[in-house]
């Protein structure tokens, strides 16, 4: 394998890890939106926290 063609895989590999982060992140605010997110928390027993409050 040449140099050319290991650049084209890595900026495939690149391109390919940004649209699914990107898909990832649509499916959450999208789907789930953020209201269901902290519902989820709360059912496993996690409260919100102000980061304020980790300080102390």
């Amino acid at each position: 394998m040449t140099n050319d063609y290991r650049d084209y895989a890595a900026t495939l590999l690149r391109v390919t890890l940004g649209v699914l982060f990107l898909a990832h992140l649509g499916l959450k605010i999208f789907v789930f939106t953020p209201a269901g997110f902290v519902a989820f928390c709360e059912g496993l027993g996690s409260r919100q926290q102000s980061p304020i409050s980790r300080w102390r």
